[in-house]
């Protein structure tokens, strides 16, 4: 569903970049003026040298401003 930035809330799942595991966000705080977001990354080594162990797995983390742009939720709890 699309959603105003400014009316996400708190645990919403929202579309970030690309159509994959990766390219989702957890809405992780919210203030007056923005929206904080986190999401997993990967970096991998060189599949043919490490046999294919991933390297290092970590959270990305960024805001945006509580505007009116639109942004595709995916998911929508209501916390208790």
């Amino acid at each position: 569903m699309k959603v105003k930035a400014k009316d996400l809330k708190l645990a919403d799942i929202v579309r970030t970049h690309a159509d994959t595991n990766y390219g989702t966000a957890t809405v992780s705080r919210v203030t007056d003026e923005e929206v904080f977001l986190v999401r997993p990354f990967i970096h991998t080594g060189d599949f043919e040298h490490t046999g294919g162990v991933l390297w290092y797995i970590g959270i990305e983390e960024y805001h945006i401003q509580r505007d009116n742009r639109e942004v595709d939720v995916l998911e929508r709890k209501e916390l208790k």
